[in-house]
């Protein structure tokens, strides 16, 4: 993401970084060296329950995944939080995402997780701008409706008792 904001430099826009690990000190070196350091913001980890108002102060979330192997066998609690906090989202077109976002109004899809598609997904949810509030109503209906965690723990216990009954 960091090098698709350096393709957006005549973008009124930021990033917010929210988090720690391994890759933190390169991410900051990184934005240093690109000098993007007015438009990426690095926040120190929070606690949990305090998640929703940092995504509250977003206009939108981002899931800069890339296709492998990992990312596509993981439910993607992000994705879920930015949703449930009534915000679209600009996410990779890989299964993890297409599965559960295929076909909605509220994503502006990247084709893959290269600076170039990632800044091209940036530009078009820029450009909606105007229609995030009803965007993120629809995100919020959404996520209401088919992924809460009692819908989610429903999911899984048909799962185990599928796998687990004699035939």
């Amino acid at each position: 993401m960091i090098r698709a904001f350096d393709l957006l430099r005549s973008y009124d826009i930021e990033i917010i970084l929210l988090g720690s690990g391994r890759g933190l000190s390169y991410l900051k070196k990184l934005t240093s060296r690109l000098k993007l350091g007015n438009r990426i913001v690095f926040k120190p980890p929070v606690p949990y329950i305090r998640i929703p108002e940092h995504i509250a102060q977003a206009d939108a979330g981002v899931l800069p995944f890339p296709d492998w192997k990992g990312w596509n066998t993981s439910s993607f609690i992000k994705l879920f939080e930015y949703l449930a906090c009534g915000r679209p989202v600009v996410a990779t077109k890989i299964p993890a995402h297409t599965n559960i976002l295929q076909g909605r109004d509220f994503v502006f899809w990247a084709e893959e997780s290269t600076p170039e598609e990632l800044a091209e997904a940036v530009k078009k949810a820029y450009e909606a701008r105007d229609h995030y509030e009803k965007l993120g109503e629809k995100s919020r209906e959404f996520i209401k409706h088919k992924y809460t965690w009692e819908k989610q723990a429903e999911k899984l216990e048909r799962f185990l008792k599928e796998i687990t009954s004699e035939p």
